[in-house]
């Protein structure tokens, strides 16, 4: 699972402690209060490569570039890996 890899190598690789799985997709960015993040950590990534779906819910549609701009910004969030 990409969620995972990408958890574990910031982790482990960079000592990045707040890591944040937007769900929803698009929908997820465009309206977190709804679509709440999930702190990601690799104790709760493990084993999600043997799980069928994604536990990110991910979705379609929702894309708004100025609002999940604004979210992201307001969130904190610097970074993003879609």
């Amino acid at each position: 699972s990409i969620i995972r890899e990408v958890t574990n190598c910031l982790w482990h690789h960079y000592g990045v402690r707040s890591i944040l799985g937007i769900q929803g997709g698009y929908n997820g960015l465009s309206d977190p209060e709804e679509f709440t993040p999930i702190d990601l950590q690799p104790s709760i990534v493990r084993e999600i490569h043997h799980k069928g779906g994604s536990i990110l819910k991910a979705g379609r549609g929702g894309f708004d570039a100025k609002k999940i701009c604004d979210n992201l910004e307001a969130m904190g969030i610097n970074m993003l890996f879609t």
